[in-house]
């Protein structure tokens, strides 16, 4: 069976603030976002369950994304991605609980990982990239990802973006995950899927 890309109904509260400006997540917003990636976790494939799911996650620095998972348990183990020194520093201590490996997307491609990433998770990153570059990026993370991905995101930026617009930037993201659905009006939307055993 296919896995479907689910865009869902997220709470009033994580809609754009007045100004109309990007902004940092609000705690409505992060809290949104571990739901989502844990509901998500929560329908792992039988042949995944009872193993350590290893999670690369692309996000901002200040989403907890390890620590906020630590109810899980042991069964995942969270390697979160920093473009620099100073950004992994900010990202160690802003979730402790995680591995944090200071290095691009294009060197992570290239060099040879002791194991590989079952699940990839990024959140609320359209407002921090350029179209192109992020749809590089997640095309680049959906490589990577063995058998799951997910990507939480907000509708609207600081030039607002149309759900028509989001529906066809999540259609142009090749991930070989799944196929879109329309959007639903609701301030996040999140894209998931499992990948069909080889």
């Amino acid at each position: 069976m296919q896995p479907t890309l689910r865009l869902i109904k997220a709470e009033e509260s994580s809609a754009q603030g007045a100004s109309g400006s990007a902004r940092v997540a609000s705690e409505a917003e992060k809290q949104a976002v571990v739901d989502r990636l844990s509901k998500f976790l929560a329908t792992t494939p039988e042949r995944h369950r009872g193993q350590t799911l290893r999670i690369l996650d692309l996000s901002p620095i200040t989403l907890s994304i390890s620590t906020s998972l630590g109810k899980i348990g042991d069964s995942v183990r969270v390697t979160r991605l920093a473009e620099n020194e100073v950004q992994g520093e900010l990202m160690r201590d802003a979730d402790p609980d995680a591995e944090v490996l200071v290095t691009t997307l294009d060197q992570l491609q290239t060099v040879a990982l002791p194991e590989a990433f079952d699940v990839v998770h990024t959140a609320l990153v359209i407002g921090s990239r350029r179209e192109l570059p992020l749809m590089t990026a997640l095309t680049q993370l959906g490589r990577l990802a063995e058998c799951g991905f997910v990507w939480t995101d907000r509708v609207k930026q600081l030039h607002p973006l149309k759900l028509k617009r989001v529906r066809d930037l999540a259609k142009r993201v090749d991930l070989g995950f799944c196929a879109p659905r329309k959007p639903i009006g609701s301030g996040l939307f999140t894209l998931s899927g499992w990948r069909d055993a080889l």
